[in-house]
C-alpha cells in the first residue's frame, strides 16, 4: 500500500509504516497547498491565506501529494463571470503551474532517485540488458517490495508483466523481474 514494502508479517509494524507514509504525504500536500495559495493570491482574492483540510477520499491517498483548489463561488454572478473569463482562466492556470513547479523544485530527490539519475546519465552504448527472471509472489509481498528486492522500480515490473495501475498481484503469481545493476 502506498509504495510501502509490507513484507513484514507484523501488523503493528505495517500499520506504523503506513501511518508514516500518510503523515509524510499529508505534510507534502500542506506544503504544496501553501505554495499554491501564494501563487493564486497573485491573480485571485482569497478567503484565507492558510491551507484548509477536509476528509475527501482523494485527499487521503497515502501515495499522492494532493489538494483541492476552490477557485471561487458560482453563487455570486459577478464572480461567475470572472471564472468564465479566458484571461482569468489563463492567469489561474499559470499560477497553478508556477506553484507545482516551485513545490517540486524545493523537494530534494530521494537517495535512490539521485542514484538513478546518475545511472541514467552514464553511457549505455556497450551495456547489455540483463535478462528477466521469474519471481513467484509470496504472501505479504507487494509490487514495491518485489521491485525493491531486485533493485528496480514498480513501473518497470508493471511494464515487464503488462500490468496496469489497477492490476492486483496474487500469491503464487509468476512475475518477470530484472535485477538492475
Amino acid at each position: 500500500m502506498g509504495g510501502v514494502p509490507l513484507e513484514h508479517h507484523n501488523d503493528d509494524l505495517n500499520a506504523i509504516l503506513i501511518d508514516l507514509v500518510q503523515t509524510n504525504t499529508l505534510n507534502a500536500s500542506l506544503k504544496c497547498a501553501g505554495i499554491m495559495i501564494q501563487e493564486i493570491a497573485k491573480c485571485n482574492r482569497l478567503r484565507t491565506d492558510q491551507p484548509q483540510q477536509a476528509c475527501f477520499k482523494v485527499l487521503k491517498d497515502p501515495e499522492i501529494t494532493s489538494m483541492l483548489i476552490e477557485t471561487d463561488f458560482l453563487s455570486n454572478p459577478r464572480r461567475e463571470q470572472t471564472l468564465k473569463s479566458e484571461q482569468f482562466q489563463n492567469n489561474l492556470a499559470t499560477a497553478i503551474a508556477a506553484a507545482v513547479t516551485r513545490f517540486f523544485a524545493a523537494m530534494p530527490l530521494p537517495a535512490a532517485s539521485e542514484a538513478q539519475v546518475r545511472k541514467s546519465a552514464a553511457p549505455e552504448a556497450n551495456k547489455k540488458r540483463p535478462s528477466p527472471r521469474l519471481h513467484t509472489v509470496a504472501k505479504g509481498e507487494s509490487l514495491a517490495s518485489i521491485a525493491g528486492k531486485y533493485g528496480t522500480t514498480v513501473p518497470r515490473v508493471r511494464a515487464l508483466n503488462g500490468l496496469s495501475e489497477k492490476s492486483k498481484i496474487q500469491v503464487g503469481m509468476k512475475l518477470k523481474v530484472v535485477r538492475e545493476e
